[in-house]
C-alpha cells in the first residue's frame, strides 16, 4: 500500500514538473525564423578506451586502449564477456556505446551526423525517484537516439552496470522518465518508458506534423518541411 502511494505521489510530482515547464514556455510560433542549422563537413571522434565487462560480476572489468574482435573472442573463451563499453569524445562531447556482439568498429558512424530541423534530445533521466542523468546521457550517442539506427541495442540495466546503487533499482516495477529540452509548440516533453525494453529516442519528433501549420510550415509531396507561403525548404 505504501509503495502504491509513494509511486502515485512521485508520478504526480513528475507531471507537475512537466506542467510547470509547459506553463512558462514561450510561444515558438511567433519566434520562428528561416535560420538553417549549420551543418558540419566532418565530425571529430577521439577514442578514450574500451571497457570489457564480464558475465562473472566478481571479475573486475578490463580497460584497453585498443582491441579487436579476434582478441575479444580469445578473451571470451576463458571469461565470458557480457558486453564492451566504447568510450569516446564526439565533437567535444563524452559518448559511450554498448557492444554485445564484439563488433567494436570505431567510429560507429562512417558519415557526418546531420542536424535536424529543431534540436530535440532528452536532458534529464530518472528511474523511479533516482536521478540517473549523468549515467544515461553519454549513451545517447552522436545522434541522441541510443544508437537505434545501428545494430547495437541498449538496455538501461546494462547502462547502469557501474552505478553504485544498481542493486537497489527495481527495473521491473519502476518507470523510466525522460525530460527533454524545450521544443516548438509542445515545449518541454515528459516521456515515460519501460526500463526493461530497448532504449529508443526519435530526435526528429520535436514537432508533431499536425502542428507544423502553427509554425507557418507544411510537408510537401516529398515529406520535406517547407514554408507555407513560398514552399521554401527550411533544411
Amino acid at each position: 500500500m505504501w509503495l502504491l502511494l509513494f509511486t502515485s505521489g512521485f508520478s504526480v510530482a513528475m507531471y507537475s514538473l512537466y506542467r510547470f515547464y509547459k506553463m512558462f514556455s514561450i510561444d515558438k510560433s511567433v519566434l520562428f525564423t528561416e535560420t538553417v542549422p549549420i551543418q558540419r563537413e566532418k565530425d571529430e571522434y577521439n577514442l578514450i578506451c574500451y571497457r570489457i565487462v564480464f558475465e562473472d560480476t566478481t571479475r573486475k572489468e578490463e580497460v584497453h586502449s585498443e582491441i579487436t574482435k579476434e582478441e575479444l573472442d580469445e578473451i571470451d573463451e576463458y571469461n565470458k564477456i557480457r558486453f564492451v563499453v566504447i568510450e569516446y569524445m564526439y565533437n567535444g562531447r563524452l559518448c559511450k556505446q554498448l557492444v554485445y556482439n564484439k563488433q567494436v568498429e570505431f567510429p560507429v558512424y562512417q558519415f557526418t551526423i546531420q542536424n535536424t530541423e529543431w534540436e530535440y534530445y532528452p536532458e534529464y533521466f530518472w528511474l523511479g525517484e533516482k536521478n540517473i542523468s549523468d549515467y544515461v546521457r553519454p549513451y545517447l550517442g552522436p545522434s541522441y537516439n541510443f544508437y537505434m539506427d545501428t545494430d547495437q541495442v541498449h538496455y538501461l540495466k546494462d547502462i547502469l552496470y557501474d552505478h553504485p546503487e544498481i542493486d537497489t533499482f527495481d527495473f521491473e516495477n519502476e518507470k523510466f522518465y525522460m525530460i527533454t529540452n524545450d521544443t516548438p509548440i509542445a515545449g518541454v516533453k515528459l516521456l515515460i518508458k519501460d526500463p526493461m525494453k530497448q532504449l529508443i529516442f526519435k530526435r526528429h519528433a520535436a514537432v508533431d506534423p499536425r502542428d507544423l501549420e502553427k509554425l507557418g510550415l507544411k510537408l510537401n509531396e516529398y515529406q520535406e518541411i517547407v514554408r507555407i507561403d513560398n514552399n521554401k525548404k527550411i533544411i
